[in-house]
């Protein structure tokens, strides 16, 4: 018995690249256990000059090397573990982590939490007026807007009384955006041949 459902929609496709490599690129809307269906999508880069296992060179999540080679995944690779509405995977947590506003044990008064913490090497920047650490590519990322809508976003939710219950009012406004989103990641998706 498996605990993964058979996919509401999925496609396989392949690019040959011209280095003697083949890329191979899964994405799919399925459930995984209990779950609410997600989307996904993964990817495997072949050596066509070797066998067996010497010949993978990359699998998972390689995301640049699917959307540079089979560029009609990115709205799928744009929605990558979203639900089947396109709400990103903990939507609410991960807006206000990225942002710069978390802090340790959720206390109001905790030390706040830094995305460096967990997140090593990637852009932080210094809000202002606030001095707090936030990476705003991440945030980008994660709500799939502009770079400067997700500034705006921000200060709106630093100049709130409840950091928390700004970001959930954000995230619920841009519901429809993600909605549209997921729409044309399933329509890649149905449209494929496998």
């Amino acid at each position: 018995m498996t605990d993964f459902a058979p996919p509401i929609a999925r496609g396989v496709w392949t690019a040959e690249l011209p280095d003697r490599h083949r890329l191979t690129a899964e994405a799919k809307l399925y459930s995984y256990m209990s779950q609410p269906p997600y989307f996904s999508v993964t990817g495997q880069l072949i050596n066509k000059r070797y066998h067996g296992d010497r010949a993978i060179e990359a699998s998972g999540m390689c995301h640049d090397l699917i959307a540079e080679h089979i560029p009609e995944l990115k709205p799928v690779i744009a929605v990558h573990l979203a639900d089947e509405n396109g709400v990103p995977m903990h939507a609410v947590d991960q807006a206000v982590y990225f942002a710069g506003m978390s802090t340790w044990n959720g206390r109001p008064n905790g030390k706040p939490m830094s995305p460096r913490d967990e997140y090593g090497r990637i852009k932080i920047e210094t809000g202002i007026p606030d001095g707090l650490e936030w990476a705003p590519e991440l945030l980008i990322e994660h709500l799939r807007v502009a770079p400067q809508s997700a500034r705006a976003l921000r200060d709106r939710a630093w100049r709130a009384n409840d950091h928390q219950a700004e970001w959930e009012a954000i995230c619920a406004e841009l519901a429809p955006i993600w909605k549209a989103h997921a729409d044309t990641a399933l329509a890649v998706l149905q449209g494929s041949a496998g």
